[in-house]
């Protein structure tokens, strides 16, 4: 496993372990885990971003309780901070083992829980 850190062209890199299994000569398996820590920031600025642009009858703008938003759009909002830490840590995979990729990769799974971001794919190197 490698523990990657410090700053990249593309700002921080993230601190994760990073996992790759050779499937065949052209097919990687790269798994991740992301701390908690770095990926409890990223849902915050995901719900305010959501908080500052939602309109739920009953509160004025920019007022609606997280609580209520998570209740409301918890996957949507999961979802798309997940798909985002997936782009920035294949990028980072990528240019870290120097891996050429010859296709898009596909997530076998994807997991986000308050410990650790579990990330999973097959990809074509």
């Amino acid at each position: 496993m490698i523990t990657a850190g410090g700053e990249g062209r593309q700002g921080p890199l993230l601190p994760m372990q990073i996992t790759i299994e050779d499937i065949s000569p052209v097919e990687k398996r790269v798994e991740f885990e992301v701390p908690w820590t770095d990926v409890a920031p990223k849902l915050d600025k995901a719900y305010g971003a959501l908080r500052r642009d939602v309109r739920v009858a009953g509160f004025r703008p920019g007022k609606v309780p997280r609580a209520l938003l998570e209740k409301m759009y918890r996957a949507q909002v999961e979802d798309e901070v997940a798909r985002n830490l997936v782009e920035v840590s294949l990028g980072q995979a990528i240019h870290e083992n120097q891996l050429e990729p010859v296709a898009p990769p596909t997530v076998d799974s994807l997991e986000l829980v308050s410990a650790v971001v579990s990330l999973a794919w097959a990809r074509s190197a």
